[in-house]
C-alpha cells in the first residue's frame, strides 16, 4: 500500500487574503476599494492554485503499481 509524505497530510492554512490597512488617504475610495478587492481577488485564486496543486501531489502519491497476483 503506498502511503504519502506527512507533509502532504498535514492540514493547511487559512489563506491570509484580507488586506487589513485601510487608512490611506492618498487614493479615491472607490478605486481603494477596487485595488483591495483585485488584490484579495488575486491571492484567493493563487491560493486555490496551491491547494490543487497540493490535491495532485497527494493523489499522485497514493496511486501505486500494484504488481497482480499470479496464480
Amino acid at each position: 500500500m503506498c502511503r504519502p509524505g506527512r507533509a502532504l497530510l498535514a492540514p493547511q492554512p487559512v489563506p491570509d487574503c484580507g488586506f487589513g490597512r485601510s487608512d490611506l488617504q492618498t487614493l479615491d475610495p472607490e478605486q481603494w476599494t477596487r485595488l483591495k478587492l483585485e488584490y484579495e481577488r488575486k491571492c484567493y485564486q493563487n491560493a486555490e492554485k496551491a491547494v490543487r496543486e497540493r490535491l495532485r501531489l497527494l493523489q499522485d502519491a497514493t496511486r501505486c503499481d500494484i504488481e497482480p497476483i499470479r496464480r
